[in-house]
């Protein structure tokens, strides 16, 4: 122990020896972790498999009924009109079979008051006598319907073919009764069921089989299911109403993920549906994932200890810098309420049409613009025109310089030919692109935003655990070990430097994880003007102390869903911006007004205003012109408006600093 106490870096090797006794554990939870994940998300899916199977199957139980009430009144229609002309006499022994076949029946009977037979569309196959089942018609009723099946017995109540029947009692007691054979509903039955949707599953990959299955044994099942075991007994078939569950058993020797969920309709338990996942991918990705941990270990261990060796030498300091680009988003809609502009040239290139569209995208003014040429109106136009000329094609992608600036427009040129009344005149479309140029850029902005996110949140967990260990370490070696003599007050400084910048970065390593693990808004309905206002109250009597005078002008805003706390932080952090802008006294101006579907929010300051150069950097994480800070909190203001689908860009007043613009967007209360 005194060795080590006389040797500072004895404690680096305890402290990576702790590190390395530590870093399989925290391997092994974030495995598991991912394997749970995983597991979950094979859960997910697989409940909306089986959820969008027994939807599917009620329906299909639903279209059978419709089918087999719409076919029993089919069925009853033909019987009907036969008494019908029975009763007047019109009856001849050839209507019968002509009416079978025409309404695709079996055959049609009909029988005297009596119940002996009286006709047939097919005498040879007709009992002699009434089917017993027509005796089952209720006094108030004069139908009822019937499956048959059999050998015909004496009483002619069966038939060697399955039948769904329909006997009819006329007025005058007679009785006419419908026959259609039964397989052909057997046949419906198969194609709308549950039996084909589970063949059907046969071909998606990753499912290993799909089964419907009661007590008894399995009613319908796809191609791969030869067997399954009883399900009689087994407590995992114990489900509540709507319960979908889960587990990993085997089938056909391979390790599959099955959910089961009860199958009921209409109060009836049709049985157990069973859906056995595939988990050969899963398990593919435990492997990586077991392999990129171990990795990961490694490669944290050997930086572990060439950290450790820096801070203690106090040669160097770990520092890491992130860069990320947020773009603003655009969007101006064409006047008119046209989202192109057209303009017509005649064959000298002369304006012959022109929309309030296109005046506006090219910056066209002047009451006098017809006749007068496009070289002269816009010339960048003209000049984009005479490229697409000399090509094939008919439409081409360029950029638009607006006269009188240097901002230019990207748009979609289509030059279309046309002759009228014998002249050749060429018809211009121009498609503002502004937006996908945007959308793209946006697209860029996020998947980078995103990436930085997991990289910080990789590097803060990196660094976390050992820059505690050195602390405790350092704070151990400051109580134990204390040299005499004259080294003892450059020691007692060196110890307090290492702690000073341990806590520091354990200051950014929170920043870090602050950006990473940034929640997601928590949605409540609210007023944004009342917000705005309860905060500027808040904030105006330490803004007052900096010399800082709030002026405020917020119009009304409906009630709508925002995260309070968030757009708080908003306008706590422009607020804080703007004061730390001017340095001094100064004029802070909050101003917020209703406006197309969205509620927009300035905030104006005094101060020296941004330079160009720099307001497309100002929002990326990380970037400050003050020596101070971190550079975070217009970060932290772009990510919580662009997480409520809004954003925020900002722009120079002459003469009077910056001014902050954030739109967000109405989302209705319920």
């Amino acid at each position: 122990m005194d060795n080590i106490k006389k040797n500072p870096f004895g404690f680096a090797a305890l402290a990576l020896i702790f590190v390395a006794l530590l870093l399989p554990a925290v391997g092994y939870l974030s495995y598991r972790n991912n394997l749970a994940n995983l597991e979950q998300m094979l859960y997910s899916e697989g409940s909306a498999l089986v959820e969008a199977i027994l939807h599917e199957s009620e329906n299909s139980l639903l279209v059978e009924r419709e089918i087999r009430a719409v076919l029993g009144q089919r069925l009853e229609d033909n019987c009907r009109h036969i008494l019908l002309l029975d009763r007047n006499g019109l009856l001849e022994p050839e209507v019968l079979a002509s009416t079978a076949r025409a309404a695709g029946l079996s055959r049609l009977d009909l029988y005297a008051s009596s119940g002996e037979l009286k006709a047939s569309s097919d005498p040879g196959l007709a009992p002699a006598r009434a089917p017993r089942f027509s005796q089952d018609i209720e006094p108030e009723e004069d139908v009822t319907a019937a499956f048959v099946s059999g050998p015909a017995d004496e009483a002619g109540d069966s038939l060697a073919t399955e039948y769904f029947t329909i006997a009819v009692s006329g007025s005058d007691s007679a009785l006419a009764v419908a026959y259609i054979e039964s397989g052909k509903l057997a046949q419906l039955r198969h194609r709308l069921g549950i039996g084909l949707i589970l063949e059907d599953l046969s071909a998606v990959e990753g499912v290993a089989y799909a089964v419907l299955q009661d007590t008894l044994g399995i009613i319908a099942a796809s191609y791969q299911v030869a067997s399954l075991p009883s399900i009689a007994g087994d407590p995992f078939f114990q489900f509540s109403r709507g319960q979908i569950k889960g587990r990993y058993t085997d089938f056909q020797g391979a390790e599959v993920y099955e959910l089961a969920a009860s199958f009921q309709f209409e109060g009836e338990n049709y049985g157990y549906l069973r859906i056995g996942l595939s988990t050969e991918e899963i398990r593919s990705i435990a492997a990586t994932e077991r392999r990129r941990v171990a990795l990961a270990i490694l490669v944290l261990a050997v930086l572990l200890s060439v950290v450790i060796a820096l801070y203690f030498a106090g040669r160097r300091q770990l520092t890491l810098e992130l860069e990320h680009a947020r773009i603003q988003s655009f969007s101006r809609s064409v006047l008119d309420g046209m989202a192109e502009a057209v303009i017509v040239l005649d064959d000298q290139q002369r304006i012959v049409l022109v929309n309030q569209a296109c005046k506006a995208l090219c910056g066209l003014s002047g009451e006098n613009l017809m006749g007068e040429t496009l070289a002269r109106a816009n010339p960048a136009l003209a000049q984009a025109l005479a490229g697409l000329a000399g090509s094939p094609r008919r439409a081409m992608e360029t950029r638009l310089s607006l006269p009188g600036s240097e901002e230019s427009v990207p748009v979609m040129l289509y030059a279309t030919p046309l002759e009228a009344s014998g002249r050749r005149y060429t018809t211009v479309i121009l498609g503002d692109l502004t937006d996908r140029e945007q959308a793209e850029k946006l697209a860029l902005h996020n998947e980078k935003y995103k990436t930085m996110a997991e990289v910080s949140a990789g590097v803060a967990h990196e660094i976390r655990n050992p820059l505690n260990a050195i602390g405790m370490n350092v704070q151990r070696l400051k109580l134990e070990f204390s040299p005499a003599g004259r080294d003892a007050g450059e020691y007692a400084q060196f110890i307090d430097t290492i702690l000073s910048e341990v806590d520091r970065l354990n200051r950014i390593v929170e920043q870090f994880l602050g950006l990473a693990r940034f929640p997601e808004p928590r949605l409540e309905p609210g007023r944004l003007d009342s917000l705005l206002e309860e905060t500027l109250a808040f904030l105006e009597p330490e803004l007052a102390g900096r010399g800082i005078k709030v002026l405020r002008s917020l119009e009304p805003s409906p009630a709508c869903l925002f995260d309070p706390g968030q757009i708080r932080q908003v306008a706590t952090n422009l607020a804080a911006n703007a004061a730390e802008a001017m340095d001094g006294p100064g004029t802070l101006t909050v101003k917020g007004r209703t406006e197309e579907g969205e509620y927009r929010i300035e905030m104006s300051d005094t101060g020296p205003g941004i330079a160009e150069n720099i307001q497309q950097k100002i929002f990326e994480p990380f970037f400050s012109t003050k020596s101070h800070g971190m550079g975070l909190g217009l970060a932290i203001v772009s990510r919580i408006v662009t997480e409520h689908g809004g954003n925020v860009a900002v722009q120079n007043e002459p003469g009077r600093g910056a001014r902050f613009t954030v739109r967000l967007p109405l989302r209705p209360a319920a």
